[in-house]
């Protein structure tokens, strides 16, 4: 069975045509009348005032151009029409005045009903030879096109159609010209195969329209494809559909689903039968299962030095997304180096094209030997003794401002003359190799160096908490005797590690005023003391 489909068309095309064309080399007359079109006529195409650029041609009954063609300009405009005079072409006494209309210079309309001004009333009017007119208004409707049209689709895995095309309006004769054979002039076709097609109808007066349609199989075959492989190894669940669009279809599977998508749960071969509501297709799917992979990352160590380059390789599966912090210097898709400069975790997720593990493996920096604390050093005191740490092996860096005592251990001593920075090289025990550097500063003055503190508050607040110089760690001797108001002993060291918290006899003195004398290197520094405890 074959379908007609009936479409109307709503929009013409037209195709410009030359003025003269319209005309045939108009040759005026010796017998002849005037019409005068005001810049104030209403003058319409397709109810839409006249374009500026219009053309007018006047023309008896028989289509015959009865003046010279003109270019309307919204302007006054006078027009000398013709009478007959054997041979010349032109209106017979008697005969009602009318015109061609090409809006825009295309596609001429024959207006009939014109109307001039006649003593004030809108009139028709008919030639008569060196008469005047006045043209007051007219509308020219331009109504040629393709009306309707019928489609004959072949059906299923046919391939031939035919196409019916019914046009209204226009002068005869009517043209006819398609696309894929242009000795074509009809608008009935037969045995057309699938595909694209054009035609365009043209009339006498150069009014043009077209139309595009396909022949096309209605209903079409059946289409359907698997979203996946028609023979597929899969997970233990696997939904199938049609890949394609399928309006208005049906589906039978062979395990009873009437749904286009199916949920696969077991292994086997699957048959589905597909109906578009005129035709039938079969397709089969078989199903195999895939195990789950087991991904593993496989490296020399899981502790590096720093800076040092690994590698690193995955197994279990036949992808590979890398994902690290640490930079990658290249990677193979199961194969990664990386730069390791600190704590990282590397993960790679692995597939089998169906199921996926992720595999997750830390790597480590050897812990770092260090120089030790910054030190400070007083002039004339005794040597500072450095502190470095971690190391099996170490290389002290020659420092003319203060050369250590010995370069190859970890605390040598050193007497700088000035503030420096003292650099050392390790080798630890996994045979790493690395640097720190500790610097020292130098006090010329110890004395002026020394801040004197009056205020303690010993409430166990971590803040102020002892009596507390800096100079008393850097010197020679620090001794530090304390005084009541009364000038009582409450507190005498004759070495002073800045750990007297306001105490005497290990009870807490009353808030007050005291007074201490601190000595550093033989030189007394004195103050007075306030405790609270707020």
């Amino acid at each position: 069975m074959k379908k007609n489909l009936f479409i109307i068309i709503l929009m013409l095309t037209y195709t410009k045509v030359n003025a003269q064309d319209i005309c045939n080399f108009f040759v005026p007359s010796l017998d002849t009348a005037t019409i005068f079109i005001p810049a104030t006529a209403d003058l319409r195409f397709n109810n839409q005032a006249l374009a500026v650029g219009s053309t007018l041609v006047a023309i008896d009954p028989q289509g015959n151009c009865c003046s010279q063609p003109v270019t309307w300009m919204q302007q006054d405009l006078t027009i000398n029409i013709n009478g007959e005079n054997f041979p010349t072409e032109g209106f017979m006494t008697g005969d009602l005045i009318r015109f061609f209309v090409g809006n825009e210079d295309s596609c001429f309309v024959e207006v009939d009903s014109v109307y001039f001004d006649v003593n004030g009333l809108d009139q028709t009017v008919n030639y008569v030879q060196d008469s005047s007119y006045v043209l007051d208004r007219f509308n020219a409707v331009s109504n040629f096109g393709i009306d309707s049209f019928f489609l004959d689709n072949p059906m299923c895995e046919d391939s031939i159609g035919s196409v019916g095309v019914f046009v209204s309006g226009g002068q005869f004769p009517i043209t006819y010209s398609w696309s894929h054979d242009s000795t074509l002039n009809s608008g009935f076709i037969n045995d057309l195969n699938l595909g694209n097609y054009e035609l365009v109808v043209s009339e006498r007066n150069g009014c043009v329209d077209t139309l595009n349609f396909d022949i096309e199989l209605d209903p079409p075959p059946v289409s359907f494809e698997f979203l996946i492989d028609s023979f597929q190894y899969t997970c233990d669940t696997l939904v199938v559909s049609n890949a394609l669009d399928c309006p208005n279809c049906t589906y039978l599977w062979s395990n009873g689903v009437f749904t286009e998508d199916n949920v696969l749960d077991e292994e086997g071969e699957y048959v589905v039968l597909i109906n578009n509501g005129g035709c039938d297709k079969l397709d089969t799917l078989i199903v195999d299962f895939i195990d789950k992979p087991e991904i593993e990352i496989i490296t020399a160590s899981s502790q590096v030095c720093f800076g040092d380059t690994i590698q690193l390789s995955a197994v279990g599966g036949e992808n590979y997304v890398w994902n690290s912090s640490a930079q990658l210097l290249s990677s193979s898709g199961e194969e990664i180096e990386a730069v390791i400069l600190t704590e990282t975790l590397i993960s790679v997720i692995g597939d089998n094209n169906c199921k996926s593990d992720t595999s997750e493996f830390l790597l480590d920096v050897y812990p770092f030997p260090t120089a030790g604390e910054d030190k400070c050093y007083a002039d004339q005191n005794q040597a500072v003794q450095l502190e470095a740490s971690g190391a099996i092996e170490y290389f002290w860096e020659n420092n003319p401002v203060g050369p250590v005592s010995d370069q190859n251990i970890a605390d040598p001593f050193v007497s700088p003359s000035e503030t420096t920075d003292y650099i050392v090289g390790f080798v630890d025990q996994f045979g790493c190799k690395s640097s720190d550097t500790v610097r020292v500063e130098f006090i010329s003055d110890i004395i002026e160096f020394t801040e004197l503190y009056n205020v303690i508050s010993p409430n166990g607040d971590g803040k102020n908490d002892v009596l507390y110089f800096d100079s008393a760690e850097k010197a020679n001797s620090a001794t530090l005797v304390v005084y009541d108001r009364r000038k009582k002993v409450v507190y005498e060291s004759g070495n002073y590690q800045n750990d007297w918290g306001g105490t005497f006899k290990n009870k807490a003195l009353p808030a007050g005023t005291y007074y201490y004398i601190l000595t550093i290197n033989g030189t007394q520094l004195r103050s007075n003391l306030t405790i609270v405890y707020e």
